[in-house]
């Protein structure tokens, strides 16, 4: 009797856990786009470079780059090789035609690029306008549906208890 009370049992909790719950309505349609990645273009003029050292440097302000981004999500930069087809080429990158490393380094608000070619001197500038792109990228983007709702909720627990 016991052992046809525990197998009636779990066959009412198994067929609850199959037909008891059905889909809801349809929710309404997202925005179009992509709330976790942002780009921004900088056009730099050859009188905006600057010499430190042996490298050529040039700084890109941006309010793309928060505490946030830095800390948890990704900084990506490309430069558009004008050389090559217009194509957009992703830092850093060494030119094969120059042997110049172009590479860069960012914080909060800030990119910086450094172009140096290994060799002591400093490279020349650009003669015309550079074109950079500088992507930002949010931490959550690239978690699963899983974590990001783990995480979601450990902000809100940390808000209702006051610790934000």
């Amino acid at each position: 009797m016991k052992t046809l009370t525990y197998k009636l049992s779990f066959f009412v909790l198994l067929s609850g856990l199959f037909f008891g719950c059905g889909k809801g309505p349809q929710g309404p349609a997202g925005a179009d786009g992509n709330a976790n990645v942002l780009s921004h273009l900088f056009v730099v003029s050859p009188s905006a470079w600057y010499i430190s050292g042996s490298s050529l440097m040039v700084d890109l302000s941006t309010s793309l780059l928060t505490d946030y981004i830095i800390n948890e999500g990704a900084v990506l930069v490309f430069v558009e090789a004008t050389d090559a087809n217009n194509v957009w080429q992703a830092m850093p990158y060494t030119w094969p035609s120059t042997n110049e490393y172009w590479g860069f380094w960012c914080e909060k608000g800030l990119v910086t690029i450094e172009i140096n070619d290994g060799s002591g001197t400093v490279p020349a500038k650009p003669s015309g306008n550079t074109t950079f792109k500088v992507v930002a990228i949010d931490g959550f983007a690239a978690m699963t549906n899983g974590a990001k709702e783990l995480a979601k909720a450990q902000v809100m627990l940390q808000m209702k208890n006051g610790s934000l």
